[in-house]
């Protein structure tokens, strides 16, 4: 492609297409290996909090197709803008897609073809070989955050789409305007990849735009800049065009939802990030993006073997300086070389400050504490392609090999690397659910199941995963019980909100969330333990400035059947109140 081609007709087949066949191995084990795993850890596990109101989205649409209800299953899909590249995934897709969680890997799949192409095609741009730049691309494998099942390559959450999409993008922006592609048609298309690549990030969540602008739009800008007295101005205008045919569809798109993005984002109840002190949040969150890629530093309970995403990265290091170091070629470092290095360190530094100055002063990002680790580090996904960047300029920099052989074996050692990787870790930081809760979820599903009517939970406790109740039924088809929200100052809530910031208005608040429960409520989920109501570092009304809220709650329904569920040798966590006679009542809702 880029370096000179062997003479030998089956090395040159294999010089120009042996790459693309690592690729597709490298995302064939992927998805193979992902829907393995999904379907062993959901016959056991609940699905998490984050996808299964996705899931749930998507098992609706697939019964109203199968209904013959497109028209319906559509209106469902883009009810909300929080995902439109996966609602129209649904769509285009519904005849493969089955109504279980593994189906629905095939959505991270795509989405990561463009992250690998992209990477191995910046790495190519810049002349190393195919063996190295294979290296390069499958270490988007590496980072030890990948792999959590809360928030994970094998899980629905937006972040994984989002992030691949984004890395996609920045990489082949990079290629475009700083590689060497001396083939005009080559480059055209790298530049329309660029463009659908960022388009497909734009649609792929609700806050996608804030991340694409300074992790891909900024530092493209910068090399667009950078090049413009090499060409004349018609020419660095035609440079944009390419990425705009790219990018273009996905934008017209995207305006037509901004209202939609915005209203959600703007919400003031809203608890996601708003509040939060700039400076404390820099300094907490500070050591996350090193988390997210090393498993170090902090680790949830469920995590064993923490050592082994860095045991990986040194062997992928040690592959790294065992592979330049065969047969190494004199590799004089140029004045080109030296001007693209520090092109790439740059974006490197850049990408990081954007995103802590971003998450800090711009989302008012909550620092660590006041939320769970893998909520709070979600945002600092973006700064993994910052580490990519530094990897490929490490990569331009030092010298390389000629040897066509050893860097295709090595290339394979690396795909067996990131492989066993992606098999171990997954199953080592599973979630271990307790016997108790299990039967929570059980006997309130098996207490449901036989209403004639979709009963309304109050889950004023997250322990209790209502959705998760709602995704079973979802996934048979059958009406879900529905989660109670209730109406304050014209927002449609459900109990996950900051609340109001004054005395006076978190003392009205209140009353409406009680009228509400006790209205509209035929079961009421509540934590035995007040103090799980006053949680001062908490960002939600409820775990914050609760007590006398639920205590009311809990003293008007003190005659009504409940159970409390919990370890039988321990306290009772969890307590369950029927109240579908509502006799507690007092307003007409």
């Amino acid at each position: 492609m880029y370096l000179s081609e062997q003479k030998h007709p089956i090395t040159k087949f294999l010089f120009t297409h042996l790459s693309t066949v690592y690729l597709i191995v490298m995302t064939v084990l992927f998805y193979f290996i992902g829907v393995t795993l999904i379907s062993s850890y959901y016959a056991n596990a609940l699905p998490h909090y984050d996808s299964v109101g996705l899931y749930i989205r998507y098992f609706r649409m697939l019964s109203e197709i199968d209904a013959g209800n497109s028209a319906r299953a559509t209106e469902i899909g883009f009810s909300s803008a929080l995902s439109f590249t996966q609602s129209t995934f649904t769509l285009l897709l519904s005849s493969i897609l089955k109504p279980n969680m593994a189906s629905f890997h095939l959505y991270n799949t795509l989405m990561l073809i463009p992250a690998l192409v992209g990477m191995y095609v910046a790495a190519r741009s810049f002349k190393l070989s195919q063996g190295i730049s294979i290296v390069f691309a499958v270490s988007l494998f590496l980072p030890g955050g990948l792999y959590y099942w809360s928030l994970g390559i094998f899980d629905l959450r937006r972040d994984i789409g989002t992030l691949f999409s984004l890395t996609a993008a920045l990489f082949f922006m990079i290629a475009y305007f700083s590689g060497h592609i001396p083939n005009s048609k080559t480059k055209t298309v790298v530049g329309i990849c660029a463009g659908f690549s960022a388009g497909l990030c734009l649609l792929s969540r609700d806050t996608a735009f804030g991340f694409l602008f300074g992790v891909v739009m900024i530092p493209a800008l910068v090399l667009w800049l950078v090049n413009f007295k090499k060409h004349t101005f018609g020419e660095n205008i035609k440079d944009l065009l390419p990425l705009i045919i790219g990018f273009l569809p996905f934008f017209i798109t995207w305006i037509f939802i901004f209202d939609d993005i915005m209203e959600r984002i703007s919400n003031p109840y809203l608890f996601y990030g708003v509040g939060g002190n700039p400076l404390e949040s820099l300094l907490k969150n500070a050591h996350l993006p090193l988390f997210l890629l090393t498993d170090l530093g902090d680790h949830y309970y469920w995590t064993k073997y923490k050592y082994m995403t860095p045991v990986l990265l040194l062997a992928y290091g040690g592959l790294t300086v065992f592979l330049f170091r065969q047969k190494t070629a004199s590799h004089e470092t140029t004045q080109n070389n030296r001007k693209e290095i520090k092109l790439l360190l740059l974006i490197t530094l850049f990408i990081f400050l954007y995103v802590y100055i971003f998450l800090a002063f711009v989302v008012q990002w909550r620092p660590l504490g006041s939320s769970p680790l893998l909520v709070t580090s979600a945002p600092f996904y973006y700064c993994i392609p910052g580490f990519y960047t530094l990897y490929l300029a490490i990569l331009v920099v030092i010298p390389r090999s000629k040897s066509f052989h050893n860097h295709f074996k090595h290339a394979s050692i690396a795909i067996i690397i990131v492989t066993l990787g992606m098999i171990i870790r997954p199953i080592t930081r599973q979630p271990i659910y307790p016997k108790w809760y299990k039967q929570a979820h059980q006997e309130l599903s098996q207490q449901t199941r036989h209403l004639e009517f979709s009963p309304i939970v109050a889950e004023l406790a997250d322990d209790l995963r209502i959705p998760a109740l709602q995704l079973y039924s979802a996934q048979q088809g059958k009406p879900a019980i529905k989660r109670l929200f209730f109406q304050y100052d014209g927002y449609n809530q459900d109990f996950a909100v900051g609340g109001p910031k004054t005395a006076a208005g978190r003392k009205l608040f209140s009353k409406t969330i009680i009228e509400a429960v006790l209205c509209k409520a035929d079961l009421v989920v509540i934590y035995h333990d007040m103090n799980r109501y006053k949680v001062e570092s908490s960002p939600k009304f409820l775990y914050k400035y609760g007590a006398g809220t639920i205590e009311e709650i809990k003293e008007t329904l003190k005659n009504k059947p409940y159970k409390d569920y919990g370890p039988k040798d321990g306290n009772p966590i969890l307590r369950i109140i029927d109240n579908q006679q509502k006799t507690g009542c007092k307003v007409d809702m």
